[in-house]
């Protein structure tokens, strides 16, 4: 099992979730980034903001299915990154874009995608 933050459409309410069925729901986290709305789903690059997600535990298998929704390695690339939680920090993986990506996109400045 590994941890993976989510940020967008794989959060809890939202149609992709359910790729997570099978997984384990840790504690809401903090990264540091940019977000940036792409219509219907956001996208982060580095930065200095707060970014709220979700960690969850997963398996190879469903780390494979989110690969490849995410277009990883190709579009949007996956990384380790330090989490703070409520009840400290900890590493997951997580899903940036580079910046070269996203063009006069809409900045979501409360790091919050809703």
């Amino acid at each position: 099992m590994t941890k993976i933050l989510v940020y967008g459409t794989l959060k809890k309410g939202f149609g992709n979730n359910t790729l997570l069925s099978n997984s384990e729901f840790v504690t809401k986290g903090v990264i540091k980034g940019e977000m940036y709305s792409l219509g219907g789903f956001p996208a982060i690059t580095e930065g200095d903001n707060n970014i709220l997600g979700e960690v969850y535990e997963v398996n190879d298998s469903t780390l494979d299915s989110i690969d490849g929704l995410e277009g990883h390695p190709n579009w949007y690339k996956r990384e380790i990154v330090i989490v703070i939680t409520d009840e400290g920090k900890t590493k997951a993986w997580v899903y940036f874009m580079k910046k070269t990506e996203i063009n006069q996109k809409q900045v979501v400045k409360s790091g919050v995608w809703i």
